[in-house]
């Protein structure tokens, strides 16, 4: 066997095993399916590829058609029954998943941002009326959210503009830098571009919280995830400024449950 077919096995075998433990990583055997066929192209090492994802998922496809247990569908929590500001009754809003799950990428980015102070920041390769597609893009957005701090969840930011101003103008202003972030995050790069919307489709369910994205998003940061992070970038400093980053958030987290 090739090295190279045993590392996708390898890989195809541990994600199975990491989604029969969170089935939101399932979706990411398309993301390596992908580029499974960029290196195989049409030929037997791709088949072989695919009938060990069919093999592998046959339990999942048992508990889901055959025992009828649709893990995956949305719960009833607060909000889902409620209609936006347009009217319109949501039962799944793609406006909260987009929205809110921007934001948190966008927190877990922080201490890069603060690293490399030109890094996912508006340059020249973010035209004007780039910008002005992604603000219309982000309007309707804005007019369908309709996520219920209440519930908890929705990302630290949410809950942070609620907690200060009582209501989602802080929040939606976050979200919109969020969107700039990863659009200059996917610019000209596809497969940024497919694990973000995976990332958006991976949490079918209506409740969005950080944990389902920690340290999810931390190791994407560093493997899958195309931000050019050389090996300069490794340096005492800044190695520092994530980990204290980190380590508050973590603080943090810890103190709002001692408090509950």
């Amino acid at each position: 066997m090739e090295k190279k077919n045993y590392f996708c096995y390898l890989n195809i075998i541990f994600l199975a095993i990491s989604s029969y433990i969170s089935p939101n990583f399932s979706l990411f055997s398309i993301f390596f399916l992908y580029q499974f066929y960029k290196h195989f192209k049409i030929s037997g090492e791709i088949l072989a590829c695919i009938i060990l994802n069919l093999i592998l998922a046959l339990p999942a496809f048992y508990y889901l058609f055959i025992l009828d247990v649709f893990f995956l569908s949305s719960g009833g929590v607060p909000g889902h029954d409620v209609v936006n500001k347009l009217g319109i009754p949501i039962q799944y809003n793609i406006s909260n998943k987009i929205l809110s799950i921007s934001s948190i990428i966008l927190f877990y980015f922080i201490p890069f941002i603060i690293i490399k102070k030109k890094f996912l920041i508006y340059d020249n390769t973010i035209k004007l009326n780039n910008i002005l597609l992604l603000v219309l893009f982000f309007l309707p957005l804005m007019l369908t959210y309709n996520y219920d701090p209440n519930f908890t969840g929705g990302g630290i930011f949410l809950q942070l503009s609620h907690f200060l101003f009582k209501n989602n103008l802080l929040f939606y202003l976050i979200s919109l830098f969020s969107i700039l972030v990863i659009f200059k995050l996917c610019n000209h790069n596809f497969n940024n571009f497919f694990i973000i919307i995976i990332i958006f489709f991976s949490n079918p369910q209506l409740s969005i919280y950080h944990k389902y994205y920690d340290p999810l998003v931390i190791f994407l940061i560093f493997t899958l995830f195309n931000i050019k992070l050389d090996r300069s970038f490794f340096n005492y400093k800044s190695i520092s400024i994530i980990y204290i980053f980190y380590l508050l958030f973590l603080s943090v987290s810890f103190l709002k449950s001692f408090i509950r």
